[in-house]
């Protein structure tokens, strides 16, 4: 039934907004033909695959999206919970770079799990966030969300 609620608001309200001019996938009138294009006659092409892409785009992101799109507060925060999933400290995949910079602190202690009000100098003893919202892999919202930031 989610997915139904995902794809309704991607067709009837993603897809009806404005692309990112720099766009050339994930929306209505992507053309595959005209995104290679843009790379022809190049003498380099380089190609990344970003690790848990989607789960570094917050609920808060997302609600801005919806606000932007000129969505009142309200309904805009129903959205983006539709939209995002909960994970917590102890299900988040973290790099070597962030357990390295995080080393005497804890593994979790980052900055996804801390409050960001807090100063950054407090931060060292500052309780974690139990668990917060992304955008999920897979669904099908969750593309034109993470390119509408």
């Amino acid at each position: 039934m989610l997915m139904l609620v995902q794809r309704w608001i991607l067709h009837r309200i993603l897809h009806t907004a404005e692309g990112h001019e720099a766009s050339v996938a994930f929306h209505k009138d992507a053309d595959i033909k005209r995104a290679a294009k843009l790379h022809c006659g190049c003498r380099w092409l380089i190609k990344l695959d970003v690790q848990n892409f989607f789960e570094s785009i917050t609920e808060e992101q997302v609600f801005k999206v919806f606000v932007r799109l000129g969505y009142p507060r309200l309904l805009s925060f129903e959205l983006a919970r539709l939209c995002t999933k909960v994970i917590g400290p102890d299900n988040r995949p973290l790099s070597p770079t962030t357990r390295l910079a995080n080393l005497g602190r804890g593994p979790y202690e980052d900055a996804a799990f801390i409050d960001p009000s807090i100063p950054r100098r407090l931060r060292r003893n500052a309780p974690l966030i139990a668990s917060r919202r992304v955008l999920p892999q897979g669904a099908p919202t969750s593309p034109l969300l993470a390119i509408s930031q």
